[in-house]
């Protein structure tokens, strides 16, 4: 059994790393540190994922590796067939007819409310904002829940998602990626400021989108987009989205090709047929698990690159793999 060892991350990192290492077939062991461990294994659980795929394991060790924001790259999210809740199997609820929408106003990792340029504050618009957001959905003739208390765990939030929410809307951060793993229609707001504290640019609004490749996803211009929506739009958003009817990534439409070996792009891709570098959004323990494991480096699981061409003995392995 392969093990990679990783330190404690967020949900929607972790919800990638659990993606990565189920998009191929050997069992992997992962081990991370005691703090960590009821988060993986929450999710084990919730999601009925099996010793024979993923093992979870503690350790104390200050050796553990550090994992991206980009690790699920070349993959779906996991794919599961029920849900443990409440000691209780459910199925995935996929109908469009559920009363509510989630609104992701902050991540629960900022007690402190106040929206500024640092993050993970950056991500977030002020309560106001969030307000008129709310009025505008009520208005739609939706129920709000806003999921972000911290004492609501996860198993409550995976119900209240599954059971009762037509779409997600907010922030970027984990419940974006959990609305993904319950493909779920999710409409994310951008950052207002860059991870430097700078105005958001066109690099940041990139990065962000590489880190939520879906189907059902919609990444808003701005808060003002959603604003501006009718009660009617609104409604015909969320359908499209679900239907597949308006996949709204650009950067996704954008890449054309993969690099394995740049060691740093620079600027992260923005037009057409650009290319993303393998070393510039992996560590090394996600690039060497990939290169063992996967048996094509698809965007997002889904959509063919061209191998850049390259003379050495490792780009011609590469090549070599892809083509099997």
């Amino acid at each position: 059994m392969q093990t990679l060892k990783f330190g404690q991350r967020g949900l929607g990192t972790t919800l990638n790393v659990v993606s990565m290492i189920l998009h191929q077939e050997n069992p992997v062991t992962v081990i991370t540190e005691p703090c960590a461990l009821p988060l993986y294994n929450s999710i084990k659980h919730i999601f009925n994922i099996p010793d024979s795929r993923l093992k979870i394991k503690g350790s104390d060790s200050s050796s553990l590796d550090t994992c991206s924001d980009f690790s699920k790259i070349f993959s779906t999210y996991f794919k599961f067939d029920s849900l443990t809740l409440n000691n209780i199997k459910e199925v995935p609820n996929n109908s469009q007819n559920k009363p509510c929408i989630a609104l992701g106003c902050y991540p629960d990792t900022v007690y402190d409310y106040k929206p500024s340029k640092n993050f993970p504050h950056n991500r977030v618009v002020d309560i106001e904002t969030n307000g008129k957001i709310f009025s505008l959905l009520t208005d739609a003739g939706f129920n709000v829940i806003n999921l972000d208390n911290i004492k609501i765990s996860l198993e409550q939030k995976v119900y209240m998602l599954n059971n009762l929410c037509s779409a997600y809307i907010g922030y970027e951060g984990g419940l974006s990626h959990l609305s993904h793993v319950l493909d779920i229609p999710t409409f994310i707001l951008p950052w207002r400021f860059s991870l430097t504290g700078l105005p958001i640019d066109q690099d940041s609004i990139v990065r962000m989108q590489l880190m939520h490749l879906h189907e059902k996803v919609y990444f808003l211009n701005d808060v003002n987009e959603l604003l501006n929506w009718t009660s009617f739009e609104i409604n015909q958003k969320i359908e499209q989205v679900n239907d597949n009817c308006h996949y709204k990534n650009p950067t996704y439409d954008s890449i054309g090709s993969l690099d394995v070996e740049l060691t740093k792009l620079g600027t992260l891709p923005s037009i057409p047929n650009q290319y993303i570098s393998m070393n510039d959004m992996l560590t090394k323990p996600e690039k060497s698990f990939i290169i063992t494991n996967y048996k094509s480096f698809d965007l997002g699981g889904t959509k063919k690159l061209a191998i850049r061409p390259r003379v050495t003995d490792f780009l011609e392995t590469l090549q070599d793999k892809t083509e099997t």
